[in-house]
């Protein structure tokens, strides 16, 4: 979401006449767009303004720091951090070209703003179209509903003129992104649903593959599995975060279904898409987790198998419910960390292994800027895939899966 919103208020830089710079010691203005979904990332975030004073002591730039952080910390930041120009949340990140003439230093109040379609120049073969923002589901770890508000669609029409156009520009596939796709649509009255904005975008002529993320689980309707089994386009991939693999702990989580639930919404996904690649997002090491309930959460993803999980130490946010739980000790949480992806990585790497041998189409998406006779792209199961020559980017080839790790797959050309 970050990268997209990055990428569209740069072309809306260059529109007005601005060059994008290499560094930004050769910069007149800085914008850092900022994520605060872990405390992690707002150290680096925080380390990243501090380098910013000597710039500004020495050429003066405007300072804007924007985004999720900014949404969070406000005030805070222009106390800390007195020659940053300007704090801008997310409501008002696409109008940072026009603030930047403005008086004012905080633009952080909550409002509902008009969609726009920016298109780049030139569209990277796989581009991400932003259909939603916002959530409405307050799980208790997560502060999105705080800094982004409530769930907002982008009118279809537009979703559809924004894909056809990146196509126009050389897209090949299109990542769908929301943060949560399922409920797209429910808050413009006569929208269409998730669903049949797949159906639309699968007639748009020139479009290989249709991606999207994320969904929640509770949300997954048979209307959409059934989409996702029919058409073409949609590729047989699903990323369905779980966060936990015990029921106390998802109801602490306030994720609205059992563990007994998301399994059996997984046979059904596998059913109707044999073949189906599934990734999710889980949490280690949550507030008052046992050890027992950590094992069981090992059991669990034993059982699923998932292709590949984006895992995370728990980490406290401000306004979060989670964070007046009583947090369990880092060291803890670190062991349970390193154990959980020793398991996962074996899975994962099973997994792929039994790839070897079979041919897979792979949409190339870029040549290997340290190795120039390397080009990497993926499958329609998002599987990265490496071959052994200079493809050009945006080719569908036919690949045999010759080498396989828990990440990656090397193939050979047909």
């Amino acid at each position: 979401m970050n990268e997209k919103q990055t990428e569209e208020l740069s072309s809306l830089l260059k529109m007005r006449g601005d060059i994008e710079v290499d560094s930004p010691e050769s910069a007149d203005i800085i914008i850092l767009n900022t994520c605060s979904v872990r405390r992690r990332a707002e150290v680096r975030i925080e380390g990243r303004i501090g380098e910013f004073k000597r710039l500004k002591e020495k050429n003066n730039p405007i300072i804007v720091v924007a985004g999720c952080y900014a949404q969070a910390h406000r005030e805070k930041i222009l106390e800390r951090f007195p020659y940053v120009d300007k704090v801008v949340g997310p409501f008002d990140f696409m109008n940072i070209p026009e603030l930047l003439n403005d008086s004012g230093k905080l633009y952080t109040d909550e409002k509902r703003t008009d969609w726009k379609i920016i298109l780049p120049e030139r569209a990277k073969v796989s581009s991400f179209v932003r259909i939603m923002e916002g959530c409405n589901n307050f799980c208790s770890y997560c502060i999105v509903p705080y800094v982004r508000g409530r769930e907002r669609s982008k009118p279809s029409s537009m979703v559809i003129e924004e894909v056809a156009g990146l196509v126009e520009r050389g897209a090949k596939e299109v990542v769908l992104l929301g943060q949560n796709v399922n409920s797209y649509g429910k808050d413009i009255p006569g929208e269409v649903s998730f669903a049949q904005l797949l159906y639309k975008l699968n007639d748009v002529e020139g479009l290989e593959r249709i991606r999207f993320t994320t969904s929640h689980p509770k949300d997954m309707s048979d209307e959409l599995i059934e989409a996702m089994a029919e058409l073409p386009k949609v590729c047989e991939h699903l990323h369905l975060p779980v966060q936990g693999g015990n029921d106390r702990i998802l109801k602490l989580m306030n994720r609205g279904y059992t563990k007994a639930q998301y399994r059996a919404l997984v046979d059904k996904i596998r059913d109707k898409i044999p073949g189906i690649a599934l990734t999710t997002d889980i949490i280690v090491g949550y507030p008052t987790e046992t050890e027992e309930e950590f094992q069981e959460l090992l059991e669990f993803i034993r059982e699923i198998r998932f292709d590949q999980v984006y895992s995370a130490i728990f980490s406290r946010r401000p306004m979060a419910k989670a964070s007046e739980l009583p947090d369990l000790p880092y060291e803890i949480k670190q062991k349970r960390y390193e154990i959980f992806n020793q398991v996962q990585n074996e899975i994962s790497r099973e997994i792929n292994e039994k790839l070897i041998g079979t041919i897979q189409d792979v949409l190339i998406e870029e040549v290997k800027t340290k190795f120039p006779d390397q080009s990497k792209g993926r499958t329609r199961t998002n599987k990265v895939v490496v071959v052994e020559k200079k493809i050009p980017p945006g080719e569908i080839i036919m690949v045999k899966i010759m080498d396989a790790t828990e990440y990656t797959l090397k193939g050979e050309i047909l």
